[in-house]
Parts: C-alpha cells; structure tokens; sequence
C-alpha cells in the first residue's frame, strides 16, 4: 500500500503516454475515484486489484461521462 501513489503514477504515465501516440486511444486519469490520501480505497475493491461491485458502478460512470462529452462534443460540429 505504501507504494499505490508510486505505482499508480507510473502506470498512469506509461498508459498516458500511449494514448497521446495513437488516435484511437484514449487516457482518463480516475485514479482519484478509486484511491483515499494516495492509498486504495480498500471499499472498491475485492482484493486490492479487482474492483467490486460499487468499484464498478464508479468506473462505468467515468466512462459514461465521458463518453457523453465526447459524442455531445462530435455533435456540435
């Protein structure tokens, strides 16, 4: 736990980094929905990787909202 901020930092740069080089990719930085002070919010997950139940419902409206953006966005054009 003590390395979550690190790790998540590392993961999210690398993963960023990618999807800045391709156009079909794209990054969302959620990582402040599923962490508390920098630690994982033990309550979202099964066993510190596999989001739960509630986890799962947070991650789908990330991606609910943005998608929404996006398309809303594409529209007014």
């Amino acid at each position: 736990d003590k390395n979550c901020k690190y790790i998540f930092k590392s993961v999210n740069d690398k993963l960023k980094e990618i999807a800045e080089n391709s156009e079909q990719i794209t990054f969302l930085n959620i990582t402040d929905k599923f962490t508390k002070n920098g630690e994982i919010n033990k309550e979202l997950y099964f066993d510190k990787v596999h989001l739960n139940r509630q986890g799962y419902k947070i991650f789908a409206d990330c991606i609910k909202k943005h998608l929404m953006y996006t398309v809303a966005k594409k529209f007014k054009k």
